[in-house]
């Protein structure tokens, strides 16, 4: 989303579009000052915005004057023409330093449990590219975040990072494609890590909000062998697995509320 708008592109959803997303209101957007209503002129040959104005009445002015598109040349009156929301400013500064992305993911981590003070998030590098910490059962998880694809340069300062940061595991999420050659790379690390002996996690999502699922079992993993490595010389002494019993007895604390919900409809 970052990347579009940056380049010009429209970024924008027409007032007849059906909303994408349950409880999705544009209404909402306006009233918290997030997007716009505004009369865009896009370039016919390159679909680049080339006006973007406040009403039909400024358009009359421009279309008056004889104008014409600068890259194809013909006259604006001809270009395309569409209402739409646009961006405000403050949506356009929070795209440009992925404040929004950082917020999600905040959210997905604090909902899972994680107190505020195992959660640390760096500053804004204002390209779009954030990164926060979390602390679980004394490893840390590094979340690389971008508004935009997962491409090879982006996976080679995830990696960077990580080497500079020495977390213990690495989540990458994106919110556009996740490149081939973004994924062996961070697949390679992964694997020299293994190597070396170390049992990193490496997710690559691409949704922060739907990610919840698998961040949540790649905690469990690694608390479950924290909690074994810890208890295995108490386990040898009284004769049984202890830290599996501590598990098992954690699993079925969180399905009885399932089971009862259930039982109760």
């Amino acid at each position: 989303m970052y990347e579009v708008y940056k380049e010009g592109s429209p970024v924008l959803m027409l007032p007849d579009e059906a909303p994408l997303l349950p409880g999705f209101s544009v209404e909402r957007l306006v009233n918290a000052g997030l997007v716009k209503r505004a009369v865009l002129v896009s370039c016919r040959r390159t679909g680049h915005t080339l006006f973007q104005l406040p009403s039909s009445d400024a358009l009359s002015v421009v279309t008056v004057s004889k104008a014409t598109c600068s890259e194809c040349g013909i006259s604006i009156e001809d270009e395309k023409v569409e209402e739409a929301y646009v961006p405000t400013q403050l949506s356009a500064s929070l795209l440009e330093d992925g404040s929004w992305l950082v917020t999600c993911m905040h959210a997905v981590l604090r909902e899972l449990g994680l107190p505020e003070s195992e959660i640390a998030i760096a500053p804004a590098t204002g390209d779009g590219d954030a990164h926060m910490i979390a602390n679980v059962c004394g490893e840390s998880f590094l979340f690389v975040l971008r508004d935009g694809d997962l491409t090879p340069s982006f996976a080679r300062r995830a990696i960077d990072l990580s080497l500079e940061t020495k977390s213990t595991h690495l989540v990458v999420v994106a919110t556009g494609k996740i490149q081939q050659e973004g994924r062996v790379r961070l697949l390679d690390y992964a694997r020299r890590r293994a190597r070396g002996g170390q049992d990193m996690a490496v997710l690559m999502l691409q949704d922060a909000g739907a990610a919840m699922t698998e961040i949540l079992h790649t905690f469990e993993r690694v608390s479950q062998r924290v909690i074994a490595a810890q208890l295995c010389e108490l386990d040898a002494s009284i004769g049984f697995n202890v830290s599996r019993m501590i598990i098992t007895r954690s699993q079925l604390l969180q399905k009885a509320p399932l089971k009862l919900a259930a039982f109760s409809s």
